[in-house]
């Protein structure tokens, strides 16, 4: 989220802007805040298995890091590839 102070920087550089970005900071706020106050509810919806098969695995978005760096490796490398 954005800081206050990172907020007045922001509009520092584009003063005109500046309503846009208070309306834009503040949605995000109550939008946080909306999402943090109704966890607890989600957390009885779902339960245990629910809350599992939403949770991203992270054995596999690691997966996908590591064979994205190789390919990239491999595109700058040619010679590599062998």
């Amino acid at each position: 989220m954005l800081a206050p102070e990172n907020y007045f920087l922001a509009t520092s550089r584009k003063p005109d802007m500046s309503i846009s970005w208070l309306i834009a900071v503040l949605s995000v706020w109550v939008v946080s805040a909306v999402v943090l106050l109704s966890a607890p509810r989600v957390v009885k919806v779902l339960g245990h298995r629910g809350l599992m098969a939403c949770e991203p695995d992270g054995d596999d978005s690691g997966d996908a890091l590591r064979a994205d760096a190789v390919r990239r490796y491999l595109q700058l490398n040619p010679a590599n590839a062998k």
